[in-house]
């Protein structure tokens, strides 16, 4: 994440992704606080009615204050989101578990350290037996990965001829990807085209991230940091097509970018939306 201009989409998906560490942390910590408050009621005081009183208690935290809190230190500057992002320890990938090298090829995407990106994804490409969505993940990744390198006639190429060809292909990410694509070379038609169909996507619940994990649990939290930063960026870059394209397209939009500060969770990034709404990419 260079310091001259950010990528935001990246940026808000690492930030999204500190968030929900960081509510998670929060959690953890009520959860063993609360521990210590029924240990006590229960051996010490022997106050057994009062264990609803901490249950609610804690549950009004969480609930409530908790994500005041836990948007205080996650939501932060880009600044501090990249400090973060890269202070982040990532877990060695099983080498033969395609799923795991291709999260964390998006991972390294995402964080801007292209090199181990590439490096992940050929190691995906060389494995046998891989499943057909797992494989379509990760070319939408080399896809991703060549139009931030400023390659985007490769980035459209790949994403034609091994995602969207096929079935199940199209999703909210991989439409995300070609409709920046054609926005980078100026083929601002072609690019609402693609925009619209990712916001279809997006409306239907649909990112476009397969079971790339064992956990569930895992496979939940990867679908739902792409679909959280999905729901803001896709109106984002629509709005910039449309903004780019011939014809009277100022109120559509305007109505796309204003959709996306709105959805933005950190206050930090809606100046910024505003201010490279304009700039060419």
């Amino acid at each position: 994440m260079g310091d001259e201009r950010y990528d935001l989409f990246r940026l808000y998906l690492a930030n999204i992704e500190q968030y929900r560490m960081t509510k998670r942390a929060f959690g953890f910590a009520l959860a063993v606080l609360g521990l210590i408050a029924v240990v006590y009621l229960v051996v010490f005081v022997k106050n057994y009615s009062g264990l609803w009183l901490v249950f609610f208690t804690l549950l009004l935290v969480y609930m409530v204050f908790g994500e005041f809190l836990v948007g205080g230190m996650a939501f932060g500057p880009p600044e501090r989101i990249i400090k973060k992002a890269a202070k982040q320890k990532l877990k060695e990938p099983d080498s033969s578990d395609a799923g795991e090298l291709a999260a964390t090829a998006a991972k390294f995407l995402c964080i801007g350290n292209f090199t181990m990106c590439r490096e992940m994804l050929n190691k995906v490409f060389e494995l046998k037996n891989v499943g057909v969505l797992r494989i379509m993940f990760a070319n939408t990744v080399l896809a991703d990965l060549y139009r931030t390198e400023g390659k985007p006639d490769k980035s459209i190429k790949i994403l034609k001829s091994k995602v969207l060809r096929k079935k199940k292909g199209s999703s909210s990410y991989s439409m995300f990807i070609i409709g920046r694509a054609w926005l980078e070379k100026g083929d601002y038609q072609k690019a609402i085209e693609a925009l619209e169909e990712a916001y279809y996507y997006v409306r239907e619940g649909h990112p476009g991230i397969p079971d790339l994990f064992k956990s569930g649990f895992r496979n939940r939290e990867i679908r739902n940091i792409y679909r959280d930063a999905l729901q803001v960026f896709v109106p984002y870059y629509l709005g910039k097509a449309y903004y780019w394209a011939p014809g009277d397209n100022q109120e559509t939009a305007a109505e796309h970018l204003n959709s996306a500060i709105v959805l933005c969770r950190n206050r930090h990034f809606r100046p910024l939306l505003k201010k490279d709404f304009t700039e060419k990419e």
